[in-house]
């Protein structure tokens, strides 16, 4: 299971934890009205102090990303149990990796070009609107 965890869990987490994600449409408390991402916790919103820049919640963040774990791991045991996902070809793992990598940099590079922040946890109250999900960087308008 260390080798299937290795070869296909981790690279599914990612790709699933940054291709689907699910939008927040709420009211700030003391604020105006924002598209905040992350299931089953916010992780992520625009930031207030400038444009172009995104704040990040590291501990909703960490939840979030061990919740895609969990569940991938959950789904890869279950599959193991049943059918023979012992040796997992060269081409699954390979194409994995080619779909991941850019994913990981990508993140990577927003991090660090944009004037992030980075918060322990979302310190501010807020009012849910309305959700919805969203697939691989759609562009969420405000809702009406």
């Amino acid at each position: 299971m260390k080798t299937l965890t290795l070869k296909l869990v981790l690279p599914l987490t990612i790709i699933s934890f940054f291709g689907i994600n699910k939008w927040w449409y709420v009211d700030v408390i003391d604020g105006t009205d924002e598209i905040m991402y992350g299931f089953p916790f916010i992780y992520t919103c625009r930031a207030f102090h400038t444009s172009l820049a995104s704040q990040y919640f590291i501990l909703e963040y960490i939840a979030d990303l061990l919740f895609y774990f969990l569940i991938i791991w959950s789904l890869v045991f279950v599959l193991h149990k049943y059918f023979n996902l012992k040796s997992i070809s060269k081409l699954v793992f390979y194409g994995l990796l080619i779909i991941c990598i850019p994913i990981v940099f990508t993140q990577l590079l927003i991090f660090v070009i944009f004037d992030n922040t980075f918060d322990w946890i979302r310190d501010f109250d807020i009012n849910f609107k309305s959700s919805g999900v969203n697939f691989f960087f759609d562009y969420k308008e405000r809702p009406c």
